[in-house]
């Protein structure tokens, strides 16, 4: 058996940062579309879906 644990380290620092940012993120999320209709659900969708693609094209 090997010494090396199943994640590393770092990994586990990272995901207990990040954790609590996308729970509070998720949150807000529904919270902030509950009283939304589809349509403004879509275009948002849409608009993160589009600047993330504008972004690794420039990147």
């Amino acid at each position: 058996m090997s010494s090396r644990s199943l994640f590393a380290m770092d990994t586990v620092l990272l995901l207990l940062v990040l954790l609590p940012i996308f729970v509070a993120g998720a949150v807000a999320g529904t919270r902030g579309f509950r009283a939304s209709n589809d349509v403004l659900y879509r275009r948002v969708g849409l608009t993160v879906l589009y600047l993330a693609g504008l972004f690794a094209f420039l990147a």
